[in-house]
């Protein structure tokens, strides 16, 4: 018979899946359904979804509906902390009885050096903002709030996801035109955002837009050349 988790092993093994999947690139939002199958039958869904909803009340993920969730820059800190890097994200979820070391390994061709990149990824961004990256960077960004704001199917469909899209988008923008934001950070305010947006707006300006800003932002930050 399988072990049911506690409350506290639940939020570490949402903070570690959360996490993990993350910083691999590999996913940003999730499903609660598809949450609930990943971590498998050691948590009731009645017990993910309330762990879910204090989670999200105190601000350390999003949870669209009650039913996508992704992480916020407060969570991403606080597993950070907790977990260290990528390894220690794998060691805390295999500790849990998930196994998932070879997974992740072949399906996203994770490297000791991609590995070894993560802490790195904290670290303050250097940026010039008179350089063009900077600004195609900045001005797609734009171009894509704007859309988005002006996009009234979505905000009808989807009030919440709407406006949670819309405070990501503005405050990673915000972040890169007048603090020291890291990779990391750009990547959950800015690339998690709209890498959601390309994948459920395949048809449609906002989707193209936000492949655009994508780009720019991946290549301001290193991430592509």
């Amino acid at each position: 018979m399988i072990k049911r988790w506690t409350s506290h092993e639940l939020r570490r093994a949402i903070f570690a899946t959360l996490y993990l999947h993350l910083i691999e690139d590999t996913r940003s939002i999730w499903s609660l359904s598809d949450l609930s199958n990943f971590l498998g039958s050691r948590a009731s869904l009645y017990m993910l979804r309330m762990i879910i909803d204090d989670l999200n009340n105190s601000g350390f993920l999003r949870s669209y509906s009650g039913e996508d969730v992704e992480f916020l820059p407060k969570g991403l800190s606080a597993a950070e902390q907790t977990l260290v890097d990528h390894d220690g994200a794998i060691r805390t979820l295999e500790q849990l009885g998930v196994r998932i070391s070879r997974q992740v390994d072949e399906d996203t061709a994770v490297d000791s050096e991609a590995a070894a990149g993560v802490s790195e990824a904290w670290e303050p961004l250097p940026l010039d903002r008179d350089s063009y990256d900077f600004k195609s960077a900045v001005e797609n960004t734009e171009n894509l709030i704007e859309r988005v704001r002006g996009d009234n199917g979505f905000a009808v469909a989807k009030p919440q996801q709407h406006a949670g899209m819309l405070w990501s988008l503005q405050t990673g923008l915000q972040a890169l035109r007048a603090a020291c934001p890291s990779k990391a950070q750009l990547a959950a305010l800015l690339l998690a955002p709209m890498r959601w947006l390309v994948e459920n707006f395949t048809k449609n300006a906002v989707g193209e837009l936000a492949k655009q800003a994508g780009q720019q932002v991946a290549r301001l930050i290193g991430w592509t050349n």
